[in-house]
């Protein structure tokens, strides 16, 4: 049974380390701040915060208290290997009594004459998002209490880091959001355009949802939506070279499979094995037509002017990234009357509703079908419909209508 003076001793240690003062704290003063009062709970020499990161599933030492060599060297550890690595894999607290005859692959511990370590994984919701160690530099044996009490500080730890991250990534995503996506839709005659963004913050960052509308030769009008896979800054990044370099491919007048081609190409050259996916329509204003080029994404929905909804499959070929050399398909030109409406998306829109068990895309098809009005109304009831309040995965939402061909009004 523990003693009065245990429980007492927990207490006071949870008190200091979920003091509600911290929360107002940028990211790295929290963690300083946790450190230095982690480290006096236990009476340890050392502490230190490795956090996920996971665009490469490595460690990388954030913050550090009697080893800041692990932060100013940007050391990394790879999840399963070394101290960190195997709490991290195993998702379990680990005592090394004795460092020189243990599996440490972070030659800095060694150096500064660390010699018994206890570590613990940072949880939220179950998931990894980081490793908290302490240590020693005389030998010393951490018992079961001492675990538990540092797994409880590592929880209540986590827990406020994850809310720092959030707080912080939403302002990037804020800014990216400005930067990435058109700030205002083109006005073409004959033509009405909306658009809808739903940007979802997660541990791992952003994603790479975009879309974007722009003129083209003598009566055109570009829409493309496109998501790049995975999330975080570097995605985003890679997005914003793709929209980019569409633009151009477009902008030179080349067909539109030559331009998923190119766009292709490019996604390629950037490296780190991107993949994304891609739906690229032209509608021509002057037949009026729609031309378009699918590269692995949801198909678009086309409702015509009596409210009738249908998906577009042609022109589906495979998403981009991958290295092997592929077909691009397109479909049309084909005529399409004046009220039609066409509307594109991300499968952000559908991801929360499969993972229920529901069909994403009867539950679209079902939502448009019988709509009669603007681009704007039709993003709004699709929004209504299938849009949670907190969305798990970005979601990017353009509607164009065909009011009528130029000179008629």
């Amino acid at each position: 049974m523990p003693s009065t003076h245990d429980e007492l001793r927990k207490l006071q240690a949870l008190q200091r380390v979920t003091d509600v003062a911290l929360g107002y704290l940028p990211l790295e003063e929290l963690l300083r701040e946790l450190l230095e009062r982690i480290a006096d709970i236990l009476g340890t020499d050392t502490a230190a915060f490795l956090l996920l990161d996971e665009a490469d599933g490595s460690l990388l030492a954030t913050a550090a208290k009697g080893i800041e060599e692990e932060v100013e060297q940007g050391v990394r550890i790879p999840v399963g290997r070394g101290f960190a690595g195997r709490i991290a894999a195993e998702r379990r607290a680990i005592f090394i009594e004795d460092v020189d005859h243990a599996d440490i692959l972070n030659p800095i511990l060694r150096e500064k004459g660390i010699r018994s370590l206890l570590g613990v994984p940072l949880l939220v919701e179950g998931q990894v998002i980081g490793v908290l160690h302490v240590g020693t530099l005389t030998p010393r044996v951490f018992v079961e209490a001492d675990s538990e009490l540092l797994q409880l500080a590592a929880d209540r730890a986590a827990t406020a880091i994850e809310r720092a991250q959030l707080f912080h990534q939403r302002g990037v995503v804020e800014v990216l959001q400005r930067s990435l996506v058109p700030e205002e839709l083109p006005t073409v005659p004959g033509l009405a355009l909306a658009a809808r963004y739903f940007p979802a913050v997660r541990r791992g960052g952003i994603g790479g949802d975009w879309y974007d509308a722009f003129t083209v030769g003598r009566g055109g009008i570009a829409l493309v939506v496109g998501d790049v896979m995975g999330h975080g800054i570097r995605q985003a990044a890679v997005m914003g070279q793709m929209r980019l370099g569409l633009r151009a491919y477009l902008l030179e007048e080349h067909p539109i499979d030559e331009v998923v081609r190119r766009t292709d190409a490019l996604l390629q050259h950037l490296g780190n094995m991107h993949t994304a996916t891609l739906v690229l329509g032209v509608v021509d204003l002057t037949t009026p037509a729609l031309c378009l080029a699918n590269a692995g994404h949801p198909p678009p929905v086309l409702v015509d002017p009596a409210g009738d909804a249908a998906y577009v499959t042609g022109g589906h070929g495979r998403l981009l990234g991958l290295a092997e050399p592929a077909d691009r398909p397109v479909h049309g030109p084909a005529e399409i009357a004046p009220g039609t409406c066409v509307l594109m998306y991300t499968d952000g829109l559908l991801e929360s509703h499969e993972r229920a068990g529901n069909d994403g895309y009867a539950l679209l098809h079902k939502t448009v079908h019988g709509f009669v009005g603007t681009p704007d109304e039709l993003c709004d009831r699709v929004t209504d419909a299938m849009v949670d309040d907190a969305p798990s995965d970005d979601i990017c939402l353009l509607a164009a209508k065909v009011v009528a061909r130029p000179g008629e009004g």
